[in-house]
């Protein structure tokens, strides 16, 4: 049964702030992973700790967890400690799970506020509780147990398997400067005539020149290709310099400062840069260029780079930065490669000399020992770092889905933990789910498909190739257009996001077009209930297999299916919306918005926009979800999705 939280417990605000808590023997629970200590106590009893602030702030609306903490202990202010009035009633551990893992739709979503979003305790005294008996919630928690030990270790494998993938992406970086990963080709200019070529034009351009330290046999860290030739960063560059003294202005209007905050992901918001005040002779010395490489030099952030590329605004570069002007005769992405390689950080950090503040000058930099090949080979080199990269991309988005749908998996097995009769037995949508600890083939945990455990979707179908069949003649009959294979794998995220009315789940990665999975791909096309038709430009769209349209129009008039209908149709309503005319385009931004705002877990419209500056696409005109929509396209379609409480 399900009972009110104020009725069963009591609810009771920490008092202490965390600034004046004084280091002693009792545990002080605090808002975020890692909790302090207090010289007193407030209280002696077992409880859940529900925070009563959002833990991001910046008006979103987010809480990361609810603690569970008995015996002596302290609390802070932001958090209030929820302590059953009997405990041969409910246990405060099993409500701690229970609120935990039902955090959003029980607790996140009563928080308010526009700027400081906070949750009123009266709003968490009014949360439903499902209590089931004490056996029944010993079951459960010693069931969250082994759902939090598996949880770790598939943590910890994704996490090793992320960390493999940079280990590649570094060895691809390495083999790329040490010129094994392109062949050389005998016609290319030697690299000691390229960098005789780019002496002499520097001498035109800096008239007194500090000659750089000749490289010691010492200093080359291995063998290079004989058409290439050892030189120093500073020989390859026109300038490399400090950046400007000033400071940032509340605004973000007028010529801009470039800050090392401002950098993130390799790219910049550049509407949001802040502004600053200069004079000509600043513009002169300071103002950035297209193909200017900008370099952190202190702190956190030693040695990050960044490659200017197609620069909005005037700007000028903040103090905490280097600038490296690469000659003319290099080509600027093959020095930007260089500088994340490892013999670009093992120098770096050689240079910093192990200090607590790490630092980083311009004199260190511009000896940095560099491996010049030949130009052509330079872009040669751009070109298959970029395509092996493109390939570890998609590993990686293959390795966060399948942590995603792990997570998805854990979730729903106790969700349907909390949902068991007194019987311990429930009838789940089809499926009869017992509470024993032996529920989960723990050994396959990982590699069994997500839909094996999680609870089905409400339609009495339950069969994949009918399912995609409806949606396609939904489609159909709703907007009189039919789509091929890159439409239809959109379709079926944006609706399951909406309603999980499909009875198998899908790992989608970000692609080209918005979202995709190859396995949805074969299932359509060896759906006996869809025929590929060509159309215009050669293309392929999907159209009902005309042996069964009767069926499926039957299956679309059920009542039992009522629902399925109805989800499919509400998202296809936003198809109709007229502010992009291009249909496949309108079906992309709403797919690109929805899938960053979930991923990002954000409705800001700046956090989703850089989303989509950093998804990369390979369109004709476009190399960037940013590129090929607006940010005001971008706007209208979160509002929307919002005001239809897709997004909420």
């Amino acid at each position: 049964m399900k009972y009110r939280l104020g009725d069963i417990c009591s609810i009771t605000k920490g008092g202490i702030g965390i600034m004046k808590a004084i280091p002693g023997p009792y545990t002080m629970i605090t808002l975020g992973e890692l909790d302090k200590t207090h010289s007193e106590y407030q209280f002696d009893t077992k409880a859940a700790i529900i925070p009563l602030v959002s833990s991001t702030g910046h008006g979103h609306a987010s809480m990361k967890r609810v603690k569970y903490c008995e015996g002596k202990f302290a609390l802070g202010n932001i958090l209030c400690a929820v302590i059953p009035n009997d405990e041969s009633f409910v246990l405060a551990k099993y409500l701690q799970i229970y609120l935990h893992w039902n955090r959003e739709e029980l607790l996140v979503s009563q928080m308010k506020g526009m700027a400081n979003v906070s949750l009123p305790m009266n709003r968490i005294a009014d949360v439903m509780v499902n209590v089931p008996n004490i056996d029944e919630q010993r079951e459960i928690i010693e069931l969250e147990k082994q759902l939090v030990e598996k949880e770790i270790e598939a943590d910890n494998l994704f996490a090793d398997q992320l960390t493999q993938l940079e280990n590649l992406n570094q060895a691809i970086l390495q083999e790329a400067v040490q010129g094994k990963l392109v062949a050389q080709d005998p016609k290319d200019e030697l690299a000691s005539e390229l960098l005789k070529r780019i002496k002499k034009e520097k001498a035109l351009l800096v008239k007194k020149q500090k000659p750089l330290p000749p490289i010691k046999p010492e200093e080359i860290p291995f063998d290079i290709p004989k058409n290439w030739v050892w030189c120093r960063l500073g020989e390859i560059c026109d300038r490399i310099h400090y950046g400007f003294n000033a400071s940032a202005k509340p605004n973000n209007s007028g010529v801009r400062l470039l800050r090392i905050t401002d950098i993130q992901n390799n790219s910049v918001d550049w509407e949001t840069v802040p502004g600053c005040d200069y004079s000509q002779s600043d513009l002169d010395n300071y103002l950035l260029n297209e193909n200017d490489i900008v370099i952190a030099r202190t702190g956190g952030t030693i040695g990050k780079t960044f490659l200017v590329k197609d620069i909005p605004l005037q700007s000028l570069f903040a103090s905490y930065l280097i600038r490296a002007i690469p000659s003319q005769f290099i080509f600027p992405k093959y020095a930007k490669y260089f500088l994340e390689c490892p013999l670009y950080w093992k120098q770096l950090y050689d240079a910093a000399g192990g200090a607590a503040q790490p630092n980083v000058n311009g004199t260190s930099l511009s000896t940095l020992v560099f491996p010049l090949p030949p130009l052509p080979e330079q872009k040669r080199i751009v070109a298959e770092i970029e395509n092996q990269f493109a390939k570890t991309k998609q590993l990686k988005e293959y390795i966060i889905a399948n942590q995603q749908a792990t997570e998805q998996l854990l979730k729903a097995l106790l969700h349907q933990a909390f949902e068991v009769k007194e019987n311990k037995v429930q009838q789940t949508k089809g499926k009869v789910v017992e509470l024993t600890s032996s529920t989960p083939n723990w050994d396959n945990l990982l590699a069994e498909p997500f839909e094996k455990y999680a609870a089905h979707p409400i339609n009495n179908i339950q069969d994949i190739d009918w399912e995609l069949a409806m949606m396609v003649a939904c489609m159909k009959n709703k907007l009189g257009v039919t789509y091929g294979d890159v439409g239809l794998q959109k379709s079926v995220y944006n609706t399951n996001n909406l309603q999980p009315i499909f009875s198998k789940q899908y790992a989608f990665a970000n692609s080209n077009f918005g979202t995709y999975c190859h396995e949805l791909k074969e299932d359509l096309k060896r759906n006996p209930y869809l025929i590929a038709q060509k159309v215009a430009n050669n293309k392929e769209v999907y159209t009902v297999n005309p042996k069964y349209s009767k069926q499926i129009l039957d299956k679309l008039s059920e009542s039992e299916n009522k629902e399925f209908v109805q989800a499919i149709n509400r998202m296809l309503s936003i198809y109709e919306h007229p502010f992009i005319n291009k249909e496949t385009d309108k079906i992309e931004l709403y797919n690109s918005v929805l899938k960053i705002a979930l991923d990002e877990n954000t409705l800001d419209i700046n956090s989703i926009y850089q989303g989509m500056k950093d998804w990369k696409i390979n369109q004709t005109k476009y190399k960037t979800k940013a590129e090929k929509f607006t940010k005001s396209d971008a706007e209208k379609m979160l509002k929307l999705l919002i005001e239809k409480k897709i997004l909420e």
